[in-house]
């Protein structure tokens, strides 16, 4: 069966990398073979959970735990996202500013309360009046 025609895609999905862990290479005898099937692991997992495309996938940066992460506004320049250790929860963390994106300025929405009375909900930021 196709995964687009479950279900459950993701749960489809996630059965791939959990055939993974048990078809890892020994890594004292084969290590690179090993990394790269931790690695496969690891970028599946990542992008199952995060969603993101192939794109934004392959740019995302990482900040190793205890170096000073990139700014916000630098990575809005760079158009990239970044994996960096956060000491506030103990754990790691995703940034992807929004201009990062494909097609972002469907990303960027304004939601107003529509005032009592009103007809019309309220527009995103690139629709027409």
């Amino acid at each position: 069966m196709s995964v687009l025609e479950s279900d459950r895609p993701l749960a489809e999905y996630r059965k791939i990398t959990d055939e993974i862990i048990p078809r890892m290479p020994d890594q004292d005898r084969y290590p690179r073979s090993a990394a790269e099937a931790v690695r496969s692991f690891l970028m599946l997992r990542l992008c199952l959970h995060l969603g993101l495309r192939q794109k934004n996938l392959t740019q995302l940066l990482v900040c190793p735990r205890g170096h000073f992460p990139t700014s916000e506004r630098r990575l809005e320049d760079m158009k990239r996202g970044e994996i960096r250790w956060c000491d506030r929860d103990s754990g790691w963390e995703v940034l992807i500013p929004s201009n990062a994106f494909k097609e972002c300025e469907l990303l960027i929405l304004r939601f107003e309360a529509v005032p009592s009375g009103a007809s019309e909900p309220a527009r995103s930021l690139g629709e027409a009046a």
